[in-house]
C-alpha cells in the first residue's frame, strides 16, 4: 500500500541518504537506506540526579510549555496539571513572555518545541524568558526534526532534548532532572 514510503522518501532526502529499492514479483520487496553520508550529530545528554527517581513530585512547580500546535499545548497542559504543577501554555514565547508578566517569580522549567511559528524556535523562546528574569532557567526542548542541520543548532544550544513521541514517564522523568539543583538545594 506504500504507506510510510513518502515519510522514508523525505526522510532520506533531508538526510542526504540514498534510497534502494529491490523487488521481485512474488517474492516481495526490500527496501533499503544507505546513511553512509549522513554526518553524526551528537546531542546534549539529559544529566539525571541520583534522587530523580525516588522524588517524582513536581507539587507547585511553574512550569511554561511553548508549542504552536493546540493539541499537543492542551494535552501538555492537562498532563502537568494531573502532576499538581502551574502551568502557563502558549504557541509563542511573545505569548508565554505576556502570561508570565503575572508571576512574580521565574519558571522552574521551560518546556519548548524547538520549531514553532512565524520562524521562532525553543532555543530563542528560551533565551527570551531567562533574559526577562535574568536567571539561568532550565529548559526542554522537545523536537521531532529529523534535518540534520536543526540537530546541530539544537546540539550547539546546549539544552537538554527530547524527542517526540514521548512517553509521559519519560517527560516526568526529563522534568524532575531539571528539578533537581532545586530541590537538592531546598533540602540542605
Amino acid at each position: 500500500m506504500g504507506l510510510g514510503l513518502a515519510i522514508v522518501e523525505r526522510l532520506t532526502r533531508l538526510l542526504g541518504a540514498s534510497l534502494t529499492l529491490r523487488s521481485r514479483p512474488g517474492h516481495g520487496s526490500l527496501f533499503a537506506v544507505d546513511l553512509q553520508a549522513a554526518q553524526p550529530v551528537e546531542l546534549p545528554p539529559l544529566r539525571l540526579q541520583p534522587n530523580v527517581a525516588r522524588n517524582r513530585d513536581l507539587t507547585g512547580r511553574l512550569i511554561v510549555v511553548v508549542d504552536d500546535e493546540e493539541l499537543i499545548l492542551d494535552a501538555a497542559q492537562t498532563l502537568l496539571k494531573q502532576w499538581n504543577c502551574t502551568v502557563v501554555a502558549a504557541t509563542s514565547g511573545r505569548e508565554a513572555l505576556r502570561q508570565l508578566a503575572n508571576f512574580t517569580r521565574p519558571p522552574d522549567v521551560l518546556l519548548c518545541d524547538f520549531r514553532l511559528g512565524d520562524g521562532e524556535n525553543g532555543v530563542s523562546v528560551a533565551e527570551a524568558v531567562r533574559n526577562e528574569f535574568n536567571t539561568d532557567i532550565p529548559a526542554l526542548l522537545i523536537t521531532g526534526d529529523t534535518n540534520p542541520k536543526q540537530i546541530r543548532a539544537i546540539a550547539a544550544s546546549g539544552l537538554a532534548v527530547l524527542h517526540k513521541p514521548l512517553r509521559e514517564d519519560e517527560l516526568n522523568e526529563a522534568i524532575c532532572a531539571l528539578c533537581a539543583p532545586a530541590v537538592a538545594l531546598a533540602q540542605d
